[in-house]
């Protein structure tokens, strides 16, 4: 945050506050899956989390040494993320367990 005099007024650059605050909005977005069942595919859990809103991307990654399977969701809307987080989430007979995303 810059600081400085303009007219013998004391101005405040907020542009980095700013950005930071957009790069939080965007964040909030994004949920992190884990405990995903063997053998679900992107289009699985995209049209499941459809239920909460609009999915923009979704990119599912395997520990094969664990056989076990994660996914990062990015929401259209932050409210859709937080819908999503807020539901005891059960797909294909397993609890997801679902955070933001860091």
């Amino acid at each position: 945050m810059a600081r400085g005099r303009v007219d013998g007024r004391r101005v405040v650059d907020l542009s980095s506050t700013i950005d930071s605050a957009t790069s939080d909005r965007s964040a909030r977005r994004s949920v992190f899956i884990s405990n995903i069942p063997v053998g679900a595919t992107e289009d699985d859990l995209r049209g499941f989390f459809e239920g909460f809103g609009t999915v923009e991307d979704l990119k599912i990654r395997a520990d094969n040494r664990e056989r076990r399977l994660f996914a990062t969701i990015v929401f259209q809307y932050p409210q859709d993320a937080r819908r999503a987080l807020m539901h005891r989430t059960e797909f294909r007979g397993r609890i997801l367990t679902l955070a933001f995303a860091r």
